[in-house]
């Protein structure tokens, strides 16, 4: 299983992350600046136990990859820079954003960040495309092709304010067409995962975390608190997994897998999803003391910092609340006040744990609702008025009903807004990701949706039996020609797996086209989807790139055009013969299994390939694996490594892809039009290594259309 972890290191806390933990910020921080002031610099990779942790840093955003899988570190490595990669291209500048006072959106951006994290996830165990960071193309004749770049012309044409149109089935690309600059080649391949994010993103999957435990307790008696925990909270077989002490909360009622909503401390809203509350309120029948609490794990399922913490909470409620008070238990009520719509985001936001004038007006506008004394002050009738309204309303409720992962994490959909968030949103205005500029209508100037602008009323449309996703409208970073650039990303699934995307200046005459762009979806599904749907989804299935049927003992092949970054390879599909009559269980068993070899193949290829192999055959009894990187020109003449590239993998931290161009600066520094290709090719066991070497030559003929020589 992988876990996300995204830590500021500015304010010591968890932006994001898939266990429910108050306290990994600071902790994650100590871990790293211990090792950084011993060894000298930040780490970049550690091992404790079969947990692996993998850090890409920007600015004081972390990044962290923990995996308990056998994935190895180069897959991992690789697996984070992308995930950090569409971190910036989809949300800009908003995690620095975070720090101004008009950001209120972190609940939004929290569920932002695990549909990227979620489907990244997913696709990069399942797609061959993701695993090797290249899109791909479907293989269409020329007739189709320039039918749906006609189609793509008259749409750019219709659209004053577009750069660019791309036709998508499912990931593979079927056609582009640019007015002037094109895309960059790698930005494509984001794309492609863009359009799952946005109109089909993925959910977490559940993480079993373990009760956290107090630091004092864990010294004392750690073995006997542990097997306590476990008998107590019903988890069995609990591992004493590494070295590295890491604390994660487990919150009895409290099943979201995203850090804590709008909170920098976790106690005010454990507190919430916990029993304290109906104590306070007097619901339960039999009271515990301090004492007895603490001898009752089984009731709150907590450790006793975090039972002293909520009794602090419940004692400041009790003797009441006045204006410049502070601390967890103001914290707590203005959340509530929040929530209930007594106060406004941007008022929430300024002043969320101290008791201000914004506070002192929300509570008089409730005393007045509630028919109570009109004071401003929070006094401990008040509060548990307060406390109760939040009680019996729909944030709550749904939290504690919740099974589990998110059932349907498109924001377009978020039935927990507070009413006051969402009566501010106008349907006309856009609300975008990526930052705050023009384009944003006045009931947006303080709040952002992270998913975009959903059109079509936020509706899905009914295609026979098939709903398509509703269109987004959102403004994202891609690389248009040399320049990093900010554009609108209209995105549209046009019929059932295929998806129109396209690009529009960033500036407010973008919105004016919204009709239009609309409307593109018709044009498509008219002219290309209504005729060619059934065979571009087939296609899509199979996407055979050529007949290598008589190729002997060849069973699959990756070709990795690196300066492109575009992929060729044939669907993973079982090596039944047509004759054997198999389920599809067995189906199934056998595309997982070579999925799992031809990952293993990737990751060691692309560790011997950083110690400088640049051809390598090999055998593991079942299969025969075949690898060789080279070097061609614009006329694909193939040009000899004479200095091949040794890398260290903490050498290409930052950026995977840094490799290919710095080996053609090596061995052509004067030439900017070489070319790397990479042909991973599997065969079977028995197969001579002569016999190898023949079929990659063949192979190679037919991807580059040569003859034999």
């Amino acid at each position: 299983m992988k876990c996300l972890l995204v830590i500021d290191s500015e304010k010591d806390e968890a932006l994001y992350s898939e266990y429910e933990s108050g306290i990994i910020g600071p902790q994650i921080k100590s871990i790293i600046n211990f090792i950084k002031y011993n060894i000298g610099e930040k780490p970049f990779f550690l091992q404790a136990g079969k947990h692996k942790f993998v850090f890409q840093y920007t600015e004081h955003i972390w990044f962290i990859l923990v995996s308990d899988d056998d994935d190895s570190e180069l897959l991992l490595r690789k697996r984070l820079h992308l995930l950090n990669t569409l971190f910036i291209m989809i949300l800009g500048d908003v995690l620095i954003l975070k720090k101004a006072s008009s950001f209120n959106s972190m609940y939004q951006l929290k569920k932002k960040m695990s549909q990227i994290s979620a489907t990244v996830n997913s696709m990069f165990d399942e797609s061959q495309s993701v695993m090797v960071q290249a899109y791909e193309s479907l293989e269409v004749n020329d007739g189709l092709r320039k039918k749906c770049n006609k189609q793509l012309n008259e749409i750019l044409n219709s659209l004053p304010n577009a750069n660019g149109a791309l036709l998508f089935v499912g990931t593979k690309l079927l056609e582009a067409k640019y007015k002037s600059k094109q895309l960059n080649h790698f930005d494509i391949f984001l794309l492609s995962i863009y359009i799952q994010i946005q109109l089909h993103p993925r959910t977490i999957e559940k993480v079993q975390r373990p009760n956290t435990l107090d630091q004092n307790e864990e010294m004392m008696g750690m073995e006997e608190e542990m097997s306590s925990s476990s008998s107590n909270n019903n988890i069995n077989n609990l591992e004493q997994q590494s070295n590295i002490s890491m604390e994660f909360s487990e919150i009895e009622e409290d099943v979201y897998h995203t850090a804590s909503e709008d909170f920098d401390e976790k106690e005010p809203l454990s507190f919430l999803s916990s029993k304290y509350l109906d104590q306070f309120l007097g619901i339960n029948s039999t009271i515990l003391t301090p004492n007895e609490s603490n001898n009752n794990n089984n009731s709150f399922g907590e450790s006793a910092q975090k039972r002293s913490k909520h009794q602090m909470i419940m004692e400041s409620l009790k003797n009441g609340l006045t204006i410049n008070c502070t601390g967890n238990a103001v914290a707590l009520i203005n959340y509530c006040l929040y929530w209930t719509g007594k106060l406004y985001p941007d008022e929430y936001h300024q002043s969320r744990d101290v008791y201000s004038h914004n506070t002192e007006s929300a509570v008089k506008k409730f005393q007045e609702d509630f028919h109570l004394p009109i004071t401003g002050n929070a006094d401990c009738t008040t509060i548990k008025q307060i406390l109760l309204s939040f009680k019996n309303s729909a944030p709550l409720k749904s939290k504690r009903n919740s099974s589990g992962s998110f059932i349907d994490i498109s924001l377009g959909d978020d039935k927990s807004k507070p009413p006051s968030l969402s009566s501010t949103v106008s349907s006309n205005s856009s609300s975008l990701g990526g930052g705050v500029k023009g384009g944003v209508g006045k009931g947006m100037a303080n709040s952002l949706n992270l998913n975009g602008l959903q059109i079509g009323g936020g509706g899905k449309e009914q295609q026979g039996e098939y709903t398509c996703a509703p269109s987004t409208f959102q403004r994202i970073s891609l690389r248009m020609g040399n320049n990093q650039s900010s554009v609108m990303a209209f995105c549209a699934e046009v019929s059932k797996n295929i998806f129109l995307v396209i690009l529009n200046k960033d500036n407010d005459k973008s919105q004016l086209d919204l009709p239009l762009l609309e409307n593109s979806k018709k044009n498509i599904n008219e002219n290309i989807c209504k005729i060619y749907h059934n065979f571009l989804i087939l296609k899509e299935s199979m996407n055979s790139v050529i007949s290598i049927s008589h190729i002997p003992g060849l069973v699959h092949f990756l070709l990795i055009d690196r300066a492109n970054h575009r992929l060729r390879a044939p669907t993973i599909s079982p090596l039944f013969g047509r004759d054997v009559h198999s389920n599809q269980a067995n189906h199934q068993e056998m595309i997982n299994f070579l999925k799992k070899k031809i990952w293993t193949m990737y990751s060691y290829t692309s560790q011997q390939l950083y110690r400088g192999y640049n051809y390598m055959i090999w055998n593991d009894n079942e299969f025969q694996y075949s690898y060789r990187l080279w070097v061609a020109d614009d006329e694909d003449n193939e040009h000899k490594i004479e200095q091949p590239l040794t890398h260290n993998l903490r050498q290409t931290r930052h950026n995977p892809k840094s490799f290919y161009s710095e080996l053609l600066k090596k061995n052509f520094p004067n030439s900017n039009k070489m070319k790397c290709y990479e042909l991973l090719v599997v065969y079977v066991g028995i197969l001579p290594v002569s016999m190898v070497a023949k079929n990659d030559k063949a192979l190679n003929s037919l991807l580059f259309e040569k003859e034999d020589e």
